[in-house]
């Protein structure tokens, strides 16, 4: 056994067994194929390697020229008529070898968003004048500001009928169309087989007989199916809302806390904000000794009636607890600042050590700002910690 590669110059024949005439021929050539020569020599079948780019030709006609020998992938080829390269735009424009810029020169057929540099990437093609006489076309630079100046040159290998390639943009379609498509020359102009984004949807129709339907889609749904049971499930959806179909809000109330023509999580926050408002806890905070504090403020407009439920513990001693509710009124409106208010205190209890604690409410400010407040004191020495709730009353007026 050799332990070196073995070499031969310019190619192979094969021969059958004991035959004396060669069967097929493996051959070499950094050219397009010319067909002469020990190519036009060659029997059907043989295969040309293309060293400078790495494709590869089958001979399948023997008329002594270039079109004897087909590229792997095309039509007349045994492995089919996909092409590998990746091609960006199919356009009806005619662009030729040389430079363009795409900024100020975009392809007339491109109605939708506007190609932009950054679409045109190095070592992709194009495919030009699609619905005339195809041409691929390699990007091979992009240059100026904005590497707007895009540079074509033609493919390694040209269009053969029968090619089929994935596009990234296809043009030739209308606005809201021109995405990615499956596409076919078939010798004389590129076709689009196909949409492979979906934008092919609006040329499917839903059944004449299609009524919504109920339930989730499950494996073996057809498309129609399962469409049936998602509108079916909104319809019944939107009327345990008790909205219409389509509605883009709740609708209108009869009462004054929720606002008409407002969404559902705005409606809820308007719920949320109104009960808070009924019934508000402050605290838990600390009082220090002989220093009056305003612990909770309600303004006048909103509320005609408050109680407080106090809890107050001395610091000195946690055991030591009081409790009681004050509640007050006032006089005051929508329409007119308060004058006096009144409050009482009722349900005192304590526990443990006595500590001197005591509350008071008073009026501030003015107009749409007055508010009724609460305040708290303490002549311990320890000071106090306390915390409330707030019951609030709405102003009637």
């Amino acid at each position: 056994m050799s332990r070196v590669r073995q070499g031969v110059e310019l190619g192979f024949n094969l021969f059958e067994e004991n035959g004396d005439s060669p069967v097929a021929a493996i051959l070499i050539t950094n050219t397009a194929p010319i067909g002469t020569g020990d190519q036009g020599d060659a029997p059907i079948g043989s295969l040309l390697v293309r060293y400078d780019n790495g494709t590869l030709y089958q001979k399948t006609a023997n008329a002594g020229a270039p079109a004897d020998w087909a590229l792997n992938g095309t039509a007349s080829a045994v492995i089919g008529k996909w092409r590998n390269e990746t091609v960006s735009v199919v356009t009806n424009d005619t662009q030729g070898v040389g430079v363009r810029d795409v900024v100020a020169s975009p392809f007339s057929d491109d109605s939708g968003a506007v190609l932009v540099p950054a679409d045109f990437i190095i070592g992709e093609h194009i495919i030009s004048d699609a619905d005339g006489t195809p041409a691929l076309l390699r990007i091979s630079a992009k240059s100026g500001v904005g590497d707007k100046d895009i540079t074509f040159v033609a493919a390694t290998t040209a269009l053969v009928a029968e090619d089929t390639f994935i596009c990234k943009f296809y043009l030739p379609d209308p606005d809201g169309g021109e995405n990615r498509a499956l596409v076919n020359y078939n010798g004389t102009v590129v076709v689009k087989i196909s949409d492979i984004d979906w934008q092919f949807l609006t040329g499917i129709n839903l059944s004449s007989g299609y009524t919504p339907g109920t339930g989730n889609p499950i494996a073996g749904d057809t498309g129609e199916a399962a469409i049936q049971k998602i509108d079916g499930n909104v319809d019944q959806l939107t009327a345990a809302v008790g909205i219409a179909q389509g509605a883009a809000n709740m609708g209108t109330y009869t009462g004054v806390t929720i606002s008409d023509n407002q969404t559902a999580k705005q409606n809820i926050q308007q719920l949320e904000t109104a009960l808070e408002a009924l019934q508000t806890k402050v605290g838990p905070a600390n009082i220090a000794q002989s220093t009056p504090t305003v612990v909770d403020s309600v303004l006048v407009d909103v509320c005609q009636r408050v109680s407080w439920e106090v809890v107050a513990h001395d610091q000195g001693d946690p055991t030591a607890v009081q409790t009681f509710v004050i509640s007050a009124f006032h006089n005051g409106h929508a329409g007119a600042d308060a004058t006096s208010v009144r409050d009482d205190i009722t349900n005192k209890k304590k526990l443990g050590a006595n500590f001197n604690f005591s509350a008071s409410v008073t009026l501030t400010g003015s107009a749409g700002t007055q508010a009724i407040n609460l305040v708290l004191n303490t002549t311990d020495a320890n000071g106090i910690r306390y915390s409330i709730r707030r019951l609030n009353y709405v102003n009637a007026l």
